[in-house]
């Protein structure tokens, strides 16, 4: 009776063992998904940064190209109201002269 009972016990503790034992690799199967799962979430999110790094190195780039156009247009602007300006001063001279003229004309 007493062996009866002792074997009773041990299938028990074993049949608890191996209740554990499963509990245990299905919480570490568990956990190494999720880690693998973490993973590549990790994984897309540095490539995403990767790709918005790009993206902006290549926008400071159009962006100084663009400073580069704005300045180069600014300097065309200037030129032509320099331009401009000795134009109209031409005219006035011009329009002085042809009054002086028609002033001495008048007086001859």
């Amino acid at each position: 009776r007493e062996r009866a009972e002792l074997e009773l016990e041990l299938r028990r503790a074993r049949e608890e063992h191996v209740h554990q034992s499963r509990a245990s690799s299905a919480t570490l199967a568990k956990d190494a998904a999720e880690a693998s799962a973490q993973a590549e979430r990790d994984h897309r999110m540095g490539q995403e940064i990767q790709n918005m790094q790009a993206q902006l190195f290549a926008a400071r780039g159009q962006h100084d190209d663009l400073e580069a156009k704005l300045k180069g247009v600014r300097a065309d602007k200037s030129a032509l109201e320099l331009k401009v300006s000795t134009l109209e001063a031409l005219q006035d001279g011009s329009d002085s002269i042809a009054n002086a003229a028609l002033v001495a004309q008048r007086a001859a």
